[in-house]
């Protein structure tokens, strides 16, 4: 089998994320992590930014507006249906 190069991981990371790849890939890409602490830091950095991206996306919403949202969302729907 012929080895993967950092490159060649690199650009299936988020699909090794994701259990996206076939199982050869996935124990391919596996294998060059085991092998590469390069890659090893850059899946953990990938892993960071993705964890962190959606810590700061989640905004919660005033009760207030959120009721709001709701009662015209509801209202919507009994116009329509």
């Amino acid at each position: 089998m012929i080895r993967l190069t950092c490159r060649q991981v690199i650009a299936r990371l988020a699909d090794y994320i994701d259990a996206a790849l076939g199982g050869l890939m996935r124990a391919r890409v596996s294998l060059h992590l085991l092998l590469c602490s390069e890659c090893r830091a850059y899946l953990e950095t990938y892993r960071r930014t993705i964890a962190l991206v959606g810590e700061a996306g989640r905004v919660e919403m005033p009760g207030d507006a959120r009721h709001r949202v709701t009662r015209e969302l509801l209202e919507r729907l009994r116009r329509e249906g």
